[in-house]
């Protein structure tokens, strides 16, 4: 009796095994069959906000030195705290209207409203002031962007593929990240100012535009898949 019940919690753990093995493919399998149209426009999606992201980060702090402090080595911290409040700004606004203006009102006003404010910089006459404001803004624009697009995927996917669906989204935009970071470096540093403001407003038109194909709006509804 002690080797049967030896040989059946063996049999029993070499099944637990397999179904254990076999778990961490259960997610993807149901992301190919039942969601993969989602999974790739919240790929793309992410993608956008990545490779703006990136310009932005990286080159962003010397276009703007250019701007607002061309005889200075590096952008002032002053001006550095500024566009960082900019974020905290955006970050307490969309507390207040991201459920009332939904996940596509959020995803145009982080790609569009962006966009128009450094078309306003490009055009703007080069004074401190009025650049330094309308960067402020274009920085917390940028919040809403990230915070819809994050919020979307989780009420998107249901709870057997949420965290795998995620996850995919956060590995491409890296990679994205990356490729972004590699072609960019050649010349970006190089560009003149307005024209440098141009090319991310009409990168960041085109995310406005792709957002605009947003499968489904879940703001004020269910989360997907799930029983509430």
């Amino acid at each position: 009796m002690a080797e049967v019940r030896g040989g059946a919690h063996t049999n029993d753990a070499r099944g637990g095994s397999q179904r254990h093995g076999s778990s961490w493919r259960a997610p993807l399998l149901e992301l190919r069959r039942r969601h993969a149209p989602r999974l790739v426009f919240a790929v793309g999606l992410f993608g956008c906000l990545a490779t703006t992201t990136v310009l932005l980060d990286n080159w962003g702090p010397h276009l703007f030195q250019r701007l607002l402090a061309p005889t200075s080595a590096e952008l002032p911290h002053a001006l550095l705290l500024l566009l960082s409040a900019g974020d905290l700004a955006g970050i307490l606004l969309s507390i207040l209207i991201v459920d009332k203006v939904g996940r596509r009102g959020c995803l145009h006003l982080g790609f569009f409203g962006q966009a128009a404010l450094y078309v306003l910089m490009a055009l703007a006459p080069r004074r401190a002031a009025p650049l330094a404001a309308l960067g402020f803004a274009a920085t917390g624009c940028r919040c809403f962007g990230w915070e819809a697009a994050q919020i979307w995927v989780v009420e998107a996917f249901p709870t057997t593929v949420r965290a795998t669906a995620l996850g995919l989204c956060s590995t491409a935009m890296r990679l994205l990240s990356i490729a972004t970071l590699g072609l960019s470096a050649a010349g970006a540093r190089d560009v003149e100012p307005t024209a440098a403001l141009l090319t991310l407003a009409a990168l960041l038109t085109g995310g406005g535009l792709y957002a605009t194909l947003l499968p489904m709006e879940t703001a004020g509804s269910r989360l997907a898949g799930d029983e509430l």
